[in-house]
């Protein structure tokens, strides 16, 4: 019988599986952490490496991971700020006028970092409680990682569309320092994300509040 690649683990294989898939468990934060720390562990791998060739081909997987995740998170933050939206358009506390469209069901169609921020920004505005803005530094980082690869292909293949490569020269970068900056990136990511789950929460307590008294009418 042959051996299978994706073969179910027993119990006493419990310390080398990985379980997946749950009804407890939001699968869509399952992927947003499990790029982001695939990336943290590759910097470890890499930066813990003796030699070059060890080294130097983790350099793209690590930057894919990275680029995923923050894009990932990027489109969960639109689906709950749309969210949010619509609850606090229900209890009629918008107070910057009404968003053009909704695009959480289109969002598959894009990579393209800056769509994804510019579309979070713009949801930002409409649910903003207090004139929240998206922090300058973080936007500076993910501009950053746009701007090296605004297709979303430069660490996947080695040459693009036309046959060029996509490092044609040799280039050195501090993977270090980008594990770094990708940390504060991250929390900063996941403070937005509790913030804006946090309103959500009270606006579900305030719609129950509000439709319990219109039963009681």
């Amino acid at each position: 019988m042959k051996k299978q690649l994706f073969k179910k683990a027993s119990m006493q294989e419990i310390k080398q599986s990985s379980t997946v898939g749950s009804r407890f468990v939001d699968a869509k934060y399952s992927y947003i952490n499990g790029y982001y720390k695939a990336g943290e562990s590759l910097v470890a791998t890499a930066t813990n490496a003796q030699y070059s060739d060890d080294k130097d081909p983790l350099f793209y997987p690590i930057c894919f991971n990275y680029r995923h995740y923050i894009e990932l998170h990027l489109k969960s933050l639109i689906e709950e700020a749309e969210i949010l939206y619509t609850k606090m358009d229900k209890l009629g506390y918008l107070q910057n006028g009404i968003l053009p469209e909704k695009i959480s069901d289109s969002l598959d169609s894009t990579h393209n970092l800056l769509d994804l921020l510019t579309y979070f920004k713009e949801r930002l505005f409409f649910i903003s409680i207090s004139n929240e803005q998206f922090p300058k530094d973080i936007e500076k980082y993910i501009m950053q990682m746009y701007h090296t690869d605004k297709s979303g292909q430069k660490y996947r293949y080695h040459k693009n569309k036309s046959g060029k490569l996509h490092f044609p020269n040799e280039e050195r970068y501090d993977i270090k320092n980008m594990s770094l900056i990708m940390e504060e990136v991250n929390n900063m990511l996941w403070a937005i994300d509790s913030h804006i789950d946090h309103y959500i929460g009270m606006s579900n307590d305030l719609i129950s509040d509000m439709e319990n008294e219109m039963i009681s009418y």
